[in-house]
């Protein structure tokens, strides 16, 4: 079915709205408009030349636009804007470095290469209201995001001809589209609202003084260690009354206990000319399973592998290695040891395969079986941690990954970031359909890993993630992705989460991230250059006295 409509050429400036709610930016940030073209069919699929660098998301809704007749004013000339026709409705089904897959969703005319694509551009769209009061809701969406065909529908009836559907709650705003749930958006109600929020503690800064507000930066690290190389990935670890640092460049392995002045306790060698993408302590619970094990991550060009390594007497010894799985450790009870340990294998799609596996020592070999937790699908075992941060007794999944912080209460979004995010150093590069004429690279930041720490002392953990200065990225794993980092931290008061930062910003990548001793602990990693190896890497503190 072809339906006609008039395309108008306004600026877009919906997030520029004086009257915008905050909570809504994420929002129309997920539903903003974005045209393409049709590369090519694929297997009762196509090819479309959006991807992740517009903001585009698995489930995303995309239509086929026949551009019509220009609207041209009679005197000045001007183009107002063009009828255009919509065809079909596809669905993005994956996503890939410079395209996407995405598969018919409605019916419509026979689609063809070449064909002009439009992002949410023109979907019929229903917003059912059962608070009785989100009048003011509505008119905002509808300002906000004119690309959707909006009317409002009556609270629990059935709107068949509407493709998309937003449901507003007391405490959600949720969006249904033909493959059901797209996103869940908590909601920041006038009479739940902290702005600016304040601490119910005093979290004071380094240098003494008044009480700092959460949503005002503040200067202040700490230079604890000078490390060598060009590190980009490292973990924490509490074991009796040592505090360990493993870090890792693309080669080796290193283990370091802080306290005592960053003494080099092992390290550990990776043959050949693989990459490491990631280490991570684990402690498994069991008999007898008192010395710590790493995980670590690599990657081969094409392969997936990762080893266990276990740590005794000073040395880091194999327990098993090439296994086809990238792995993390996760602490499940909040004791800062992570009992779990998860592997997850390689996809050409997305690097990250769904399928989840939990490992666990079976003498002297690993074996596999179900993870103990359900696990979101966007879930990844690097650049997620476990904890509850809501206060409800259970643990949400957080997680960095495509340049947002993801928070997860089981399979249900409860959280999504405004997209400044992760930049990770550590990145794996490969090949999708090798020696194929439609070969093309594809890239995958393995991004540290969110922690979880109660900031203010009011019982609830707050997130702290590594933020960045996503508005220029360069090229991935070769230059920093940003020329700006920082520390971001979130916190969940009302039903609703609010944002600030910690300390300044920095100009080199944060590639791990831990606390110890109310002490906020990360590696800044400085790279090497295209032409020599002058990278090196810094220990960095920051004091959370509250």
């Amino acid at each position: 079915m072809l339906t006609r409509f008039l395309s108008v050429l306004t600026v877009f400036l919906a997030c520029t709205l004086p009257t915008q709610a905050a909570w809504l930016e994420p929002v129309i940030e997920d539903f903003a408009p974005h045209d393409g073209v049709v590369i090519m069919p694929a297997d009762g699929d196509y090819l479309i030349d959006l991807d992740a660098s517009k903001g585009v998301q698995v489930g995303d809704l995309v239509s086929v636009i026949a551009l019509g007749e220009k609207i041209v004013h009679p005197v000045s000339g001007e183009i107002l804007g063009s009828l255009d026709q919509t065809g079909a409705i596809l669905e993005i089904t994956q996503l890939k470095t410079g395209y996407a897959h995405a598969r018919p969703a409605t019916s419509g005319p026979e689609i063809a290469r070449g064909d002009t694509v439009r992002r949410f551009g023109n979907i019929p769209t229903v917003f059912r209201d059962e608070t009785g009061k989100g009048h003011e809701v509505f008119t905002e969406l509808q300002h906000a995001l004119p690309n959707l065909e909006w009317s409002a529908g009556d609270a629990g009836s059935a709107q068949t001809e509407s493709v998309l559907s937003f449901t507003l709650t007391d405490d959600s705003l949720t969006v249904l589209g033909p493959s059901g749930l797209l996103h869940t958006y908590p909601r920041a109600r006038a009479d739940k609202q902290p702005a600016p929020v304040i601490f119910p503690k005093a979290q004071t800064s380094p240098e003494g003084g008044a009480p700092a507000r959460f949503d005002i930066s503040y200067p202040g690290y700490d230079i604890d260690l000078n490390l060598p190389g060009t590190i980009t990935s490292a973990d924490f670890l509490r074991n009796g009354s040592q505090f360990l640092l493993a870090s890792a460049n693309s080669h080796d392995v290193a283990v370091y206990d802080l306290t005592s002045d960053g003494r080099q306790l092992a390290r550990y060698a990776i043959e050949g000319t693989p990459q490491i993408l990631s280490v991570a302590w684990w402690t498994p619970q069991g008999p007898g399973q008192k010395s710590p094990f790493l995980a670590v991550t690599i990657w081969t060009g094409q392969r997936l592998t990762s080893a266990l390594l276990h740590l005794q007497a000073g040395h880091l010894t194999e327990v098993q290695t090439f296994m086809p799985y990238a792995l993390g450790s996760f602490d499940l009870d909040g004791d800062r040891l992570p009992e779990l340990l998860l592997g997850q294998g390689f996809s050409e799609q997305s690097f990250f395969a769904r399928r989840v596996v939990a490992l666990h020592l079976e003498g002297d070999s690993l074996e596999a079986g179900d993870p103990p937790i359900e696990l979101p699908g966007k879930f990844t075992v690097t650049g997620s941690t476990l904890a509850d941060v809501t206060g409800d007794g259970a643990p949400e999944t957080l997680l960095s990954r495509y340049g947002f912080l993801y928070v997860f209460s089981g399979e249900k979004e409860i959280y999504k970031s405004r997209k400044q995010v992760g930049g990770s150093l550590s990145v794996a590069t490969w090949e999708t359909l090798p020696g194929s004429e439609y070969s093309q690279a594809e890239h995958a930041m393995i991004e540290v890993a969110p922690t979880a720490y109660d900031l203010d002392g009011d019982g609830v953990r707050e997130i702290v993630v590594v933020a960045s200065d996503r508005s220029s990225i360069s090229a991935p794993g070769i230059s920093p992705a940003s020329d700006a980092y920082w520390l971001s931290a979130v916190k969940y008061r009302k039903e609703s989460f609010v944002a600030g930062t910690i300390g300044d910003r920095i100009n080199v990548p944060i590639q791990g991230l831990g606390i110890h001793d109310d002490r906020l602990l990360f590696v800044a990693t400085k790279p090497n250059s295209l032409l020599k190896e002058d990278g090196g890497s810094t220990l960095l503190s920051y004091p959370l006295a509250r």
